[in-house]
């Protein structure tokens, strides 16, 4: 009989009390422990909005909320997530979603981006008013504009930065390309895709497109066009190449081509000055899943501002070269620089006023020391047309 008289049966909507929600339910049954709510069920806090037919949560009025059933929940400024059961913990701040058969779905409801997963997870601030992170986890994808899509075992998503990052993911282009890169970054408020892989970061803003065909190939050739920009760590730094137009990796033969935005040159920045070429070649090398540069091959109109010392970065020095094929061997530690037919390598060292004019030029570095040596025909001072040609590119 006392079991009976500890039942409280709430009709129509009814505002039940809660420390940290809003809750509002078409029915409720209370007992001792804890209170049953059915129907449509509201519940607010902060940024999220839920609603459900079925949520519980113990009498305790700060107690985490346990919600199935058609779970829906609004995340304010940002998207939906839909999914079959649902757990939220104001004490910790946090908030769990699984689903049994369909997986747990995210939209978002300002950029063309769609996320499903088994499970997601988020986090709040400490007063529950602000989303801090959220994440996807097992079975994860992403689907994104420009037919693009990720998928991995587990996804970070900045609400903040609105952006997506992957850990070991598949990039998937037009049904063809399946790419497994170390990491994999979605910007969708610059609208830029950055795929941690082969030399660094590399990313594509704007007007990003993304092509992939592996039918005749060992490995998908993907190619990315719009401003594209990449990102290699180094020893003293990272060196970074920007004004690309168009990337193309070819994972058959280790290679990453890129082209600048027409009329300009491709900029190399690097802890030891700055390169400009009209093209530039990247060969690569992958063992046991790491991804290192073998040699980078510049071509064009080659210019080289060198403004600190190789072998010791913090000293500064004034050297330019002009080439129009420079190879770099990051093996070896050597660089060789070609001219174009009927033309010279041109040298510059501003500090020790020596000139070299030369068939080609050899730098190496071996032990922590640097040789310079001309190969052909060299000359140890410029002709009046090729100071023209020097100061033309270096002193506009």
């Amino acid at each position: 009989m006392n079991g009976f008289f500890n039942l409280l049966f709430l009709a129509s909507t009814s505002l039940l009390p809660h420390d940290s929600f809003i809750i509002e339910a078409d029915k409720a049954v209370s007992t001792h422990e804890k209170l049953q709510l059915s129907g449509h069920v509201k519940i607010e806090s902060g940024p999220l909005t839920a609603e459900s037919t079925e949520a519980s949560y113990a009498q305790d009025k700060n107690s985490p909320l346990f919600l199935n059933v058609d779970v829906r929940l609004f995340i304010a400024n940002y998207g939906q997530i839909s999914c079959d059961s649902a757990f939220l913990d104001p004490a910790q701040h946090i908030a769990h979603f699984k689903s049994l058969t369909a997986p747990v779905t995210y939209k978002d409801i300002k950029n063309d981006l769609y996320v499903e997963a088994s499970k997601m997870a988020l986090s709040l601030s400490d007063n529950n008013q602000k989303l801090k992170s959220f994440t996807a986890h097992k079975n994860v994808k992403a689907f994104w504009k420009y037919g693009l899509s990720c998928e991995g075992e587990e996804a970070l998503f900045d609400p903040e930065n609105h952006t997506l990052m992957f850990l070991r993911p598949h990039i998937i282009a037009k049904d063809k390309m399946d790419v497994i890169c170390q990491k994999a970054f979605l910007d969708i408020k610059k609208n830029s895709l950055s795929l941690e892989n082969v030399t660094g970061c590399l990313e594509a803003l704007d007007n990003l497109h993304v092509v992939a065909d592996n039918l005749s190939y060992a490995a998908p050739l993907i190619t990315l066009t719009g401003n594209v920009s990449l990102s290699m760590p180094l020893k003293s730094g990272k060196a970074e190449l920007t004004s690309i137009h168009t990337c193309v990796v070819n994972e058959a033969l280790y290679t990453i081509h890129l082209q600048p935005i027409p009329s300009k040159y491709i900029f190399l920045k690097t802890p030891y000055g700055t390169v400009k070429s009209d093209s530039i070649d990247l060969l690569y090398q992958e063992n046991e899943g790491e991804y290192k540069i073998q040699k980078i091959i510049l071509k064009g109109a080659v210019e080289i501002t060198n403004t600190f010392s190789f072998k010791d970065p913090e000293t500064l020095v004034n050297r330019y070269a002009m080439a129009h094929i420079v190879e770099v061997d990051c093996f070896e530690k050597s660089i060789t620089l070609l001219p174009l037919e009927k033309q010279r390598v041109l040298f510059l060292d501003d500090e020790k006023k020596v000139q070299v004019s030369a068939d080609a030029l050899a730098v190496s570095y071996k032990e922590g020391e640097e040789k310079i040596s001309g190969k052909g025909a060299v000359r140890m001072l410029f002709t009046k047309s090729e100071s023209l040609r020097f100061s033309g590119c270096f002193y506009k």
